[in-house]
């Protein structure tokens, strides 16, 4: 069992070794990640490597791009989320940090880590820059959410553009002022669902139709995970949408989006075809990538019970 385990250790770290020698033939950068092949497989060795690396240099974004590369090297790729904190807390230590940086941070603590609370508090620190930034440009007491192109990235995050909505109108907020920012060259994963949506909210596409400075985009970002609220606290966003679903709900309001009848009579047709009955309800899975692959893990011990429960249950 040992011997099978460390060949495919080996097979793995091999691989790891090819594929970034293929890459680093087009972007030479690359080379500087290859000495972190090794030692990820050796968590001590890892961290002993991780102390001496440098967070100061290279300045501007390509010093930027190096400590997010490092630290979603180490979490994602190589599944080892106590070194990648370690990175990120001397990354977040040194100076003053973007909201990219405090993000991959608060992902080594709740999704790596099981440290949801940590995470948030971390994240504040992001949001309150933002607010200071708004605050120094005019625009903190604006009515204006603005929710830029990773809600549009791929369907199911528009999909959660449902409870910020819901949020806006119990607010009693216009539809104008909930913004979703998809400028040219950016991602929408499923044009067709947002254009459902745009019926509740204001679409802009082109910088010149944002209703402010270009300089205030950032300062008024609604994040999609850790968003700021009007009280100025943090919270998660499964934490917030729950609460507004729970209340839209109390209120006895109608479901936010209705597909017109040809559109709902065509997927009907096809979910019947799919053995799906008509009027049945049915959800989306969860996503489980096992260590080892591209992307996190979602049975590691530090999951929720349910999460552990469910991947208890799934077939090996």
């Amino acid at each position: 069992m040992v011997q099978s385990e460390d060949r495919s250790k080996i097979r793995a770290l091999a691989a790891s070794i090819v594929d970034q020698a293929r890459r680093s033939v087009r972007r030479p950068s690359r080379l500087l990640f290859v000495p972190l092949l090794l030692p990820s497989y050796f968590p001590r060795l890892l961290t002993l490597l991780l102390a001496i690396l440098p967070v100061r240099w290279p300045q501007g974004e390509r010093g930027k791009s190096f400590r997010l590369a490092i630290g979603n090297l180490i979490l994602l790729r190589h599944d080892r989320p106590e070194q990648a904190w370690y990175w990120m807390q001397r990354v977040l230590g040194s100076a003053r940090r973007s909201t990219e940086e405090h993000f991959l941070g608060a992902v080594c603590l709740y999704q790596g880590l099981g440290r949801l609370g940590d995470a948030t508090s971390l994240f504040k620190r992001a949001n309150d820059f933002d607010f200071t930034k708004a605050e120094s440009l005019g625009v903190a007491k604006s009515p204006y959410r603005l929710l830029d192109e990773v809600w549009a990235r791929h369907i199911g995050d528009t999909a959660t553009l449902d409870y910020v909505i819901k949020q806006g109108i119990l607010a009693g907020s216009r539809r104008e002022d909930i913004i979703l920012y998809t400028p040219p060259g950016g991602r929408i994963g499923n044009r067709f669902l947002v254009q459902q949506l745009a019926a509740c909210l204001r679409l802009v596409e082109r910088p010149q139709d944002v209703p402010f400075a270009a300089a205030a985009v950032q300062a008024l970002d609604y994040h999609y995970q850790f968003p700021r609220q009007p009280d100025g606290t943090t919270v998660f966003f499964w934490e917030l949408a729950s609460k507004i679903h729970q209340r839209w709900h109390k209120e006895g309001r109608d479901p936010l989006l209705q597909l017109p009848p040809d559109i709902a009579a065509r997927g009907g047709a096809l979910l019947q075809a799919a053995g799906v009955p008509r009027g049945a309800w049915f959800g989306r899975c969860m996503c489980a990538i096992s260590p080892g692959r591209a992307s996190m893990p979602a049975c590691r011990p530090s999951a929720t019970p349910t999460r552990r429960l469910i991947c208890r249950r799934l077939p090996k």
